[in-house]
């Protein structure tokens, strides 16, 4: 959804622009989270796959 700040009243620009400053370090800290929670996730499930997949067949 993109909102076009311009058609907005000067009053609802100026508390979306606070708001904006406010949630923008929270949001950064949530995205270094996501990007580095895909690779820790494809690692786990690659353990999983062969501690109940691979290694049960060597024995």
């Amino acid at each position: 959804m993109i909102i076009n700040l311009n058609d907005m009243p000067r009053f609802i620009r100026f508390e979306m622009e606070k708001l904006g400053e406010m949630i923008a370090p929270k949001l950064k800290k949530a995205n270094q989270y996501a990007f580095w929670s895909k690779p820790l996730i494809f690692v786990a499930a690659l353990n999983l796959f062969l501690l109940l997949i691979v290694l049960p067949k060597q024995n």
